[in-house]
């Protein structure tokens, strides 16, 4: 017959190995998930620690991306715009972003959160962690719906393509900017002239009047710009 001793010892021994096993397991799946805590750190510096933020100061997202910084390292791969990315995908751009630029790219939140290449993974070709970052997000999500009206977005990437900030607030500086950008005098100030230059750009009826049809020539030229 078996002793009692010999049945609980065996069954210590399996409940330890099992426990080890668990731990471990749980280990290796939490440093997954805080492979590179420190971008944490930037973020909270950059943004609040709010990945998905758009303030409409030309930077986006959870490290502050501006779009040109976001496209150079390969970004638009998984959304436009820095803050419809995931966390993981963010991070991913930014690891490529250190490996070329440095800390410097985050001058100041860098050096409070001690930000450095080897604690931020920095890497070239780094991709997201975890599954759900390999598939791009579909490009359609972020273009302009062609309906004819001069609303928010609309505004914000036609202010992107003229280079002001995009606040999607149609002012006297988005006006200087597209009159620069279309080649007509620039005063800041709306009129027909301006209007016959933007038509003549994005390939609409030039007549000098700025209705639903000219605001859809603008939404298909510059979805087509992307």
């Amino acid at each position: 017959m078996v002793s009692k001793r010999l049945v609980a010892g065996a069954t210590a021994l399996a409940i330890a190995t099992w426990g080890t096993i668990v731990a471990g397991s749980l280990a290796m799946s939490q440093a997954g998930a805080t492979e590179y805590p420190v971008w944490d750190q930037v973020a909270q510096c950059e943004s609040g620690g709010n990945w998905s933020i758009n303030t409409g100061n030309g930077y986006y997202g959870g490290v502050q991306f501006s779009l040109s910084t976001w496209a150079a390292f390969g970004g638009r791969e998984y959304a436009y715009y820095p803050h419809h990315a995931s966390k993981e995908q963010q991070i991913a751009i930014a690891r490529r972003t250190l490996a070329v630029q440095g800390p410097g790219a985050w001058p100041t939140c860098s050096v409070k959160a001690g930000l450095t290449k080897e604690n931020g993974g920095a890497d070239r070709d780094a991709q997201p962690e975890g599954d759900g970052g390999s598939t791009p997000a579909p490009a359609p999500s972020d273009e302009l719906t062609v309906n004819g009206d001069l609303d928010r977005p609309t505004i914000i990437a036609m202010q992107e393509w003229v280079g002001t900030t995009p606040d999607g607030i149609w002012g006297p500086a988005t006006t200087r900017a597209l009159q620069t950008k279309v080649g007509v005098s620039v005063d800041g100030v709306r009129g027909p002239e301006t209007n016959r230059g933007v038509q003549r750009t994005v390939g609409a009826t030039v007549d000098g009047i700025w209705g639903p049809a000219t605001t859809r020539a603008l939404q298909t030229y510059l979805n087509n710009l992307g």
